[in-house]
């Protein structure tokens, strides 16, 4: 369970609860363009080079919009954002943060000769950083299979036909 939906539920339904979420929300809100920023970068350039200069603007803005409300689309299509999230983040963060930083500096300094202490601390993060990624991956697989699976989950009902 993450951290916001374990707040959320310990807030309950009213006063404080309604005053983090208006936060949250807010903060969501002003951040957001923040978060977009690099995969703006990314893709924006490769497509605005291939129109005129007139246009530049206005395909930069349609691209920027297209991306907003992709991953609104997203968030309210996927009924259970909260398990693809964990499902993610634990694939991708063990693997940006703790297995290839260390195997890239095995590799890059390998000829400069790295002290064999340095190689066992790479190699002791990278396995710590491969068994996280082995643990979050089958606690979230198993939640979503678990979730999925209950018949009194107003998602599932939802879908069925009665």
């Amino acid at each position: 369970m993450g951290i916001v939906t374990v707040l959320y539920i310990s807030l309950g339904t009213v006063g404080m609860y309604q005053i983090v979420k208006l936060l949250y929300c807010f903060g969501i809100y002003i951040t957001f363009a923040l978060q977009f920023y690099v995969p703006a970068e990314i893709l924006i350039p490769p497509v605005v080079s291939r129109i005129s200069e007139r246009w530049e603007l206005t395909v930069d803005l349609l691209i920027r919009t297209a991306l907003v409300v992709f991953t609104c689309v997203l968030a309210i299509l996927i009924p259970q954002l909260d398990l693809v999230i964990s499902l993610v983040g634990s694939i991708s963060s063990r693997f940006l943060a703790l297995i290839f930083p260390p195997l890239l500096q095995n590799l890059t300094y390998h000829n400069q000769g790295l002290s064999p202490w340095v190689i066992v601390k790479n190699s002791l993060i990278s396995f710590i950083g491969f068994m996280g990624f082995i643990t979050g991956t089958y606690i979230s697989i198993t939640e979503i299979i678990k979730r999925n699976g209950r018949h009194d989950n107003p998602d599932v009902n939802f879908f069925q036909v009665q």
